[in-house]
């Protein structure tokens, strides 16, 4: 088990990640050219939208295992049918 002190070293380095996240890009860092404004935080917001819906499918089956089962049967029935 660890010590209370290695856990507060820990959420040091979480925190200070975090904060390297949140902050606003460089001047001096290469955009990508679209012009849109894109920030970091916004490039970072949308990667992890993208992971919580990849993990929401991955645990699709598990949490509902009898909607899951009903979907892959009219997936299969409609294959089957298809020409």
């Amino acid at each position: 088990m660890p010590t209370k002190a290695e856990l507060e070293e820990e959420l040091k380095e979480l925190r200070k990640l975090l904060a390297e996240k949140a902050a606003p890009p460089e001047e001096n860092e290469p955009s990508d050219g679209d012009g849109s404004g894109d920030t970091l935080l916004g490039k970072l917001s949308i990667e992890d939208e993208v992971t919580s819906l990849l993990n929401d499918l991955d645990d699709f089956p598990h949490k509902s295992a009898l909607l899951f089962a009903l979907g892959v049967f009219a997936l299969g029935f409609m294959a089957g049918r298809g020409k």
